[in-house]
């Protein structure tokens, strides 16, 4: 059998890093400092500065980043929150962790990203805010989102677990919204070795107070402004991050090119649609590469097809938040989008570390299986 493709390839990334992760991990055994070591507010200053922001907050995890970002932004008891169906849960239960109520809505069938048209529908006088989500890597159509939250008042907050350095218009996610929630969940374009995540934001008041609540709301050692939470990073994980933005130009460029590759060869292959993965003014990251299969039935095939030849796909996600049991009894049904796309999507293998060859096995595959059903 040939050598498994696994859908995101961290052994060769890791390898290939192998002797500079060492010495970072090195530095950081012999200080004995895990939680105030100074890697932390190096790796936090020069990710604001790679985002071309000025505050950047290390925290425990993506969700974690999100709920410190909806709360040091006003959201709380009351407040309606409007967000996207196609999401990872946290997204969704970030917004409830803050008191707050979140109304979710359905996608765009182009790209799958949240439906900007359906946002003003939602609002009424408890709404707060909307969480945009850059789904898959490409940026939420922005410039109308912003437009409607100038419109009645709203706070933005960006949800960009997915998308670490995707540009809208020329300008980094992250930067449009209050302050904006980012992952480094291993598997992500950015990943450590373990759960932490960031706050970005350009609003000093916002920074201070993040900083106080991810650390049980302190302003000293035993002093204490707010009732916060453990929410943060560890040394070994700011390492890791620090280590990983001297190469994430390379590897977004990479995974952009292996996604034109994809897009090439699968164009005109029947039974398959290509989503919209670029506009003119957006530069995708690529995080995942979904295409959509038009039979539910085929789509299983395909991935038990793929898994026989040691070739690893993946479905992002099965269950859309509308669908999900603490969700489903409380949000509205209209969701024909989602509803549309949620059994005909999967994720083709893509990383930087994913070979060219593999990508080539992977549509040769792909054209095999469809020509025989």
């Amino acid at each position: 059998m040939k050598k498994p493709i696994p859908l995101v390839n961290l052994a060769k990334m890791h390898k290939s890093l192998k002797s500079e992760i060492d010495i970072e991990l090195k530095k950081i055994l012999d200080s004995n400092n895990f939680l105030s070591n100074k890697i932390i507010n190096t790796m936090e200053l020069n990710y604001a500065k790679k985002n071309n922001s000025k505050y950047c907050i290390g925290v425990s995890s993506g969700t974690s980043a999100l709920a410190l970002a909806l709360e040091a932004s006003g959201v709380g008891a009351g407040d309606e929150v409007i967000t996207t169906t196609n999401t990872f849960f946290s997204t969704y239960e970030s917004i409830i962790h803050t008191g707050a109520k979140p109304v979710v809505i359905d996608v765009n069938s182009s790209d799958l990203n949240i439906n900007s048209n359906l946002i003003e529908k939602k609002i009424n006088k408890n709404t707060k805010a909307i969480v945009p989500v850059h789904i898959y890597g490409k940026p939420s159509e922005m410039n109308h989102i912003i437009k409607i939250a100038k419109k009645y008042n709203l706070q933005v907050i960006e949800d960009c677990a997915q998308s670490h350095f995707a540009r809208y218009d020329s300008k980094y996610v992250g930067n449009f919204s209050s302050a904006a929630a980012f992952s480094f969940y291993p598997g992500k374009n950015i990943g450590g070795f373990g759960d932490s995540g960031c706050v970005i934001t350009n609003n000093k008041k916002i920074y201070k107070k993040i900083l106080s609540l991810r650390d049980h709301g302190r302003v000293s050692k035993y002093k204490h402004r707010y009732v916060g939470y453990n929410y943060r990073i560890d040394a070994i994980q700011a390492a890791i991050i620090n280590l990983k933005l001297k190469y994430i130009d390379e590897w977004n460029e990479n995974r952009r090119n292996l996604a034109n590759i994809y897009c090439e060869n699968l164009l005109n292959i029947k039974n398959i649609d290509l989503l919209q993965y670029s506009n003119a003014n957006i530069e995708n990251v690529f995080h995942l590469f979904v295409i959509v299969i038009r039979n539910k039935l085929k789509r299983n095939k395909l991935i038990n097809y793929m898994k026989r030849r040691n070739i690893n796909l993946g479905i992002h996600y099965p269950i859309p938040i509308h669908m999900q049991t603490p969700v489903k009894k409380i949000v509205n049904k209209q969701f024909p989008v989602m509803n549309s796309y949620k059994d005909k999507i999967v994720s083709l293998p893509l990383c930087p570390f994913t070979d060219l060859k593999d990508i080539k096995r992977v549509i040769y595959e792909t054209e095999k299986f469809f020509r025989k059903i």
